[in-house]
């Protein structure tokens, strides 16, 4: 009963948020490539620090993400990474498809989100499909829904969740 309500809490948190994506919509030096970090939260994209690339003269980009809290004998970490593919580009967003996979690990309590002596792994993978407006012309938040699969450690499938998830890039 405990791992499937920490399983619950885990999914929601992770798909609470979403994949980060930024995108540099007036570049002065034409088809130049694209980059952007900030804070990312999402199943298939993990959560914490995020950094986001998109390719020159290409609508195909790379995300990755995570962030590790550990202390001296238990600790909770987050690591993921995906595609992305740009399908339209306006003056003020995007709309993109997405694909990646994450993992949330957590051992020994996982900084209190688990019991004592536990470890836990859950996995995430799968599409999604979003919007990224343009907020200022550095900043931008992206909006992405995905379909994605979750497995646990201990009970294999889990489920399939469509939970938006969020982001905020600064890019250049």
């Amino acid at each position: 009963m405990n791992k499937t309500i920490l399983t619950v809490i885990i999914a929601t948190v992770l798909m609470s948020t979403s994949v980060a994506k930024a995108d540099h919509y007036h570049n002065s030096h034409g088809n130049q490539g694209a980059s952007g970090i900030g804070i990312v939260a999402g199943p298939l994209y993990g959560f914490g620090i995020g950094f986001r690339h998109k390719f020159k003269s290409s609508p195909i980009g790379i995300q990755f993400g995570g962030f590790p809290l550990i202390k001296k004998d238990e600790g909770l970490f987050s690591a993921a990474a995906g595609f992305q593919f740009t399908l339209h580009t306006g003056s003020y967003g995007r709309a993109f498809l997405s694909l990646g996979g994450s993992v949330l690990h957590g051992y020994n309590g996982g900084m209190g989100a688990l019991e004592e002596n536990e470890d836990y792994t859950l996995w995430a993978v799968g599409p999604g499909i979003g919007m990224e407006f343009r907020l200022l012309d550095n900043f931008s938040v992206a909006i992405d829904v995905p379909a994605a699969a979750f497995f646990e450690s201990n009970e294999g499938f889990i489920g399939m969740f469509p939970i938006p998830s969020v982001s905020f890039m600064f890019t250049w």
